[in-house]
């Protein structure tokens, strides 16, 4: 299809530029997306700008087009912009600015505490430093332009942690670490750790990451005589038998498993699956029994969570979140205040617990 479109002469040369980037983007309102599977997005708010297509809401992965009011100007180049529903957000923000005015600052692997009108305090990320010699920890806006801003990796940094065979890191992923930031080590099922189960950034420098041993198999206990019970898995006598079971649809509903994932595993078992830092408590099995009721059922017990920012009294400040299972122990350094005054926990480590939902801590100790 062809448009053809006849531009009065006598219209001034703002409303020709206007006007032709008005007819540019309706020509291309009718393209919609396909509907994805993402939260929908409401109407975006564009002060000084105009978009098309306008509708209440939009659907998971749309696109609007939009330009700005004579004497505002949108982030890039051009007379038009488009901007997408990701999940509920529009990814870029449809913004018209004055020309005066400045966007938000964009420095990499940084963050911004805002000072006042049109100034930010630079805050690097772990693992980078202020590059004092072309940037000032604070950034001014004058006449749309921010003053310099840079983040450079820090010499005290470390790369990724060692590669330990048989085991899986507990953090989340990072390019770069931070001087004194730490990762937790765990083994795979049937291998034990040797050496300390966190690795440390030290001047640039991992400390030295543990091991994982497999662990030979034993010899498997005697028995031991179950008492009777009413779930059908023993007979008269108390003697153990195997289930009698029967199709799963013979029981019904599925049982429901909270923080958990109940799958099927045959035609009469299903298998139970906690989510993660979530432990198991009960058996990995669930059966359809020959009396139409579903066999003993496991729980899926709550972690323990210490956040990084706000970590409970004697815990050193850290980034991000930690989560200890139900059972388990966690190494965390300590905060510990010195008698020539000021604070340093450089290692000494609290060792943490979590049972029955609620932390318990030893004494802090040099590790």
């Amino acid at each position: 299809m062809v448009f053809a479109f006849r531009l009065d002469p006598s219209l001034h040369s703002d409303e020709m530029d206007r006007l032709g980037c008005l007819l540019f983007v309706l020509l291309f309102s009718s393209l919609e997306v396909a509907d994805g599977q993402g939260s929908k997005c409401s109407k975006p708010s564009l002060k000084n700008g105009y978009f098309v297509p306008e509708k209440d809401t939009y659907q998971h992965s749309s696109d609007i087009t939009y330009a700005c009011e004579k004497d505002y100007e949108r982030r890039g180049e051009g007379w038009w912009g488009t901007s997408k529903c990701v999940n509920g957000t529009w990814s870029p923000e449809p913004v018209c600015k004055d020309k005066s005015d400045c966007f938000a600052p964009d420095v990499p692997n940084a963050k911004f505490r805002k000072l006042g009108t049109e100034k930010y305090l630079i805050e690097c990320e772990a693992g980078y430093e202020i590059d004092n010699t072309t940037t000032s920890t604070i950034l001014t806006c004058k006449d749309g332009e921010w003053s310099t801003g840079s983040c450079i990796k820090s010499a005290t940094s470390c790369g990724a942690p060692a590669f330990v065979s048989d085991a899986v890191i507990i953090h989340k992923y990072q390019d770069i670490f931070g001087d004194k930031q730490a990762v937790e080590y765990k083994c795979m099922d049937s291998y034990t750790l040797e050496g300390s189960i966190i690795s440390v950034c030290e001047e640039g420098e991992w400390s030295p990451p543990p091991k994982c041993q497999f662990l030979k198999p034993t010899a498997a206990p005697r028995p031991v005589q179950p008492t009777p019970a009413a779930d059908d898995r023993t007979d008269d006598a108390g003697r153990t038998k195997q289930p009698r079971t029967q199709p799963l649809e013979f029981c019904g509903t599925a049982p429901d498993l909270t923080n958990g994932l109940v799958s099927k595993l045959d035609e009469s078992t299903l298998l139970i699956r906690c989510s993660i830092y979530y432990t198991r408590e009960g058996p990995e099995h669930v059966f359809c029994l020959g009396n139409g009721k579903w066999s003993h059922q496991p729980n899926c017990l709550e972690p323990c969570m210490i956040a990084g920012t706000n970590p409970p009294k004697g815990v050193a400040p850290f980034t991000g979140i930690q989560y200890i299972e139900e059972g388990n122990r966690k190494l965390f350094y300590c905060h510990k205040r010195w008698p020539w005054g000021g604070f340093k926990y450089q290692h000494y480590y609290l060792d943490v617990g979590c049972y029955q939902g609620k932390l318990r801590f030893t004494e802090c100790v040099k590790g």
